[in-house]
């Protein structure tokens, strides 16, 4: 069915994302992929996916690019909203450090994006 195949769709989308974010060298391409995974994340199917990224995405919550730590830290948020996701990220203490640390960004809408992501943690 038309179904089935737009989930594989979305599988192999959500694991070239994941790819581009690993190894890509270029900085703005991985700052579309993190956007992407962001938007994929509001979907359970793609959220099951790209939770595979989420030490990937916490990586790039160090980036000295604003965009790219954002789409990043925009992409963890969205994963948080599914419980069952959010439990398995509360247990991941790199992933609380990193979005506890955040909370004392300077960037007003950095800071807002992590409290709401710690808030969904359960933390």
């Amino acid at each position: 069915s038309w179904k089935s195949g737009r989930q594989e769709l979305s599988t192999k989308g959500v694991d070239s994302l994941i790819k581009v974010l690993a190894e890509s060298p270029d900085v703005i391409s991985m700052e579309f992929a993190a956007a992407a995974l962001a938007n994929c994340a509001l979907e359970v199917e793609g959220a099951g996916r790209a939770v595979s990224a989420v030490p990937l995405l916490c990586k790039h919550l160090n980036s000295p690019r604003r965009a790219l730590r954002r789409n990043a830290l925009m992409a963890l948020n969205n994963l948080a909203k599914h419980a069952k996701l959010a439990r398995v990220m509360a247990g991941q203490r790199n992933v609380t450090d990193k979005l506890r640390a955040l909370c004392n960004s300077p960037d007003k809408e950095e800071r807002k994006h992590a409290e709401t992501a710690m808030r969904r943690l359960g933390d």
